[in-house]
């Protein structure tokens, strides 16, 4: 990464990235991104841009954007594996490495506003003239991302007994927050394909990334033991 910032060649994501000069910390909706994201050539790019959003933007816009250009969007999709990309560096480190606490606390937010502005896309979708089973299938590959970044949140440690109250949604199972924000039964068949996304991803994810301790994951688990220890004592 460090060699690509040094490199003198001059590349369309370096370009867009001057826009960002001399703009204050966290001042900029999801829009202002749009370009950056988009010129990500690969995979050390999109590192460098979840930085940038790191910096910069305010949380805002994913759900009107969403509405605007689509789940298919490239700059939606770059996000989104962006983020995926630096859990798994996360997860991948020994739980006693010490991170850069300042990235990670950034890195939650980022992925608590992605997953609120998708699932806020979905309730309050507009009309739009594109192929029905493309839309679908759209959605449903974007709904795989934000089910890996959800897993991420609820298996990583942080302070979520501080969160706002907009982003409950740690707290809720895959299952749960599916049948909360697509209860519609116009949305049967997609929350379908959804809730069984947990038990196609959910294992592989839990095997290759282990939780941290007293993530709500790890808080879910050691409950649910306690619960089946008392139960045991009364028979």
């Amino acid at each position: 990464m460090a060699s690509r910032c040094l490199s003198s060649q001059q590349s369309s994501f370096f370009d867009a990235t001057t826009e960002f000069k001399d703009i204050g910390f966290w001042s900029l909706d999801f829009w202002c991104f749009d370009r950056m994201l988009k010129s990500c050539s690969d995979q050390t790019y999109l590192l460098l841009a979840i930085r940038f959003l790191g910096l910069y933007w305010n949380g805002s816009a994913v759900e009107i954007y969403v509405r605007s250009n689509g789940f298919d969007d490239p700059a939606l999709i770059k996000f989104a594996i962006g983020l995926i990309s630096h859990w798994e560096v996360h997860f991948s480190q020994p739980e006693t490495k010490k991170d850069s606490r300042n990235f990670v606390m950034r890195l939650f937010q980022l992925s608590l506003d992605f997953i609120n502005g998708v699932i806020l896309s979905f309730q309050f979708s507009e009309a739009r003239e594109v192929d029905e089973r493309l839309e679908y299938e759209a959605r449903l590959a974007r709904c795989v991302d934000v089910f890996q970044v959800h897993h991420f949140l609820r298996s990583s440690w942080y302070h979520v007994e501080f969160l706002a109250p907009k982003y409950d949604f740690i707290w809720e199972s895959w299952s749960e927050l599916c049948r909360k924000y697509l209860s519609n039964p116009g949305s049967a068949k997609l929350r379908q394909e959804l809730v069984r996304l947990e038990d196609i991803h959910g294992p592989s994810l839990l095997k290759r990334f282990r939780f941290r301790r007293n993530s709500v994951i790890d808080r879910e688990q050691k409950a649910r033991a306690a619960s089946d220890g008392e139960f045991r004592s009364d028979w």
